[in-house]
């Protein structure tokens, strides 16, 4: 699984995260 850099925030639970399965900007 590769998360986008936003994964450093450590905020990929939020709803903000809706494409943590696909990744708008790699």
């Amino acid at each position: 699984v590769t998360l986008p850099k936003r994964q450093k925030q450590g905020k990929y639970r939020e709803p903000d995260y809706p494409f943590k399965f696909v990744p708008e900007k790699h």
